[in-house]
């Protein structure tokens, strides 16, 4: 009766241990499903860590690009305002001999009418 007393106890004790085990086997796939899933989230941010990474480098080049743009742009006008000054300069000194030769041309004519009505008096 004993031995049967003490087999009973023991089954129980196994029965016991093994519902302990089982609720243990329960936890750990828990645990590690919860584990699996932060790992995906790990990788979800780090992905998106390193695509913010990359847009921001993108970004800085644009700038940067876009930075060398407008000092190009502004050497270009500055440039530009050069050349027109240049123009007008031209244009300036151009008048100014136009300006000149109608000059000639009205000296030039006044003198041929004199020297007509010269003739004319010498000869009549």
């Amino acid at each position: 009766r004993d031995a049967a007393q003490e087999l009973e106890s023991k089954q129980q004790a196994r029965d016991a241990l093994s519902e302990e085990v089982s609720k243990v086997e329960k936890k750990t796939a828990t645990i590690e499903e919860e584990a699996a899933q932060h790992d995906s989230e790990v990788e979800s941010f780090t992905s998106d860590v390193e695509k913010a990474r990359t847009e921001q480098e993108d970004a800085k080049i644009g700038l940067k690009d876009a930075e060398s743009a407008v000092r190009n742009a502004q050497r270009e006008r500055a440039d530009a305002e050069s050349e027109a000054k240049g123009a007008d300069q031209g244009i300036k000194v151009f008048e100014k001999r136009i300006q000149d030769l109608r000059k000639q041309i009205k000296d030039q004519r006044r003198e041929t009418a004199q020297h007509r009505s010269a003739k004319r008096r010498q000869s009549g």
